[in-house]
């Protein structure tokens, strides 16, 4: 069973491109009553954003000049950032295996810091900006 996985998840990689954002990301902590506030902005935004609501809290993934725009609109906030975003420029089914197992220990080895997203058809990742170049030479390792 291992080699056949093994062999998929090779299969995966083979069709990764990876690609990392231009702009800058930000993650940002915001009561649930100021998400609400930037509802009807949220399709304005430019670029990648994603919305996580838990409890009385809500955190938002947002570039930074998507954040510009919206920040006025809140009251308190923690923020945190620069991020660069992570795209492997493919459709990974639902029942992939593997695929950030692999992805994440190769980026732990090099001590860098993710937060990892999944989509309902993509995986993403957040690196610090400052990592980004580091995090780009340690995917090319990727198997394929």
């Amino acid at each position: 069973m291992k080699s056949l996985c093994h062999k998929e998840l090779r299969k995966i990689f083979s069709r990764v491109k990876i690609s990392i954002s231009e702009e800058n990301f930000l993650l940002v902590s915001l009561n649930r009553e100021d998400c609400g506030l930037i509802g009807k902005e949220l399709s304005r935004f430019q670029h990648f954003s994603s919305i996580t609501l838990e409890g009385k809290e809500s955190t938002l993934i947002v570039s930074e000049e998507d954040w510009s725009r919206v920040s006025p609109l809140v009251g308190a906030f923690k923020l945190q950032g620069p991020f660069k975003l992570i795209d492997f420029g493919l459709e990974l089914d639902l029942n992939t295996v593997g695929f950030l197992a692999e992805v994440t220990r190769i980026l732990a080895e090099e001590g860098i810091s993710i937060l990892a997203l999944s989509t309902y058809k993509r995986d993403y990742l957040l690196v610090k900006a400052p990592d980004a170049d580091q995090a780009m030479k340690a995917l090319q390792s990727l198997p394929n």
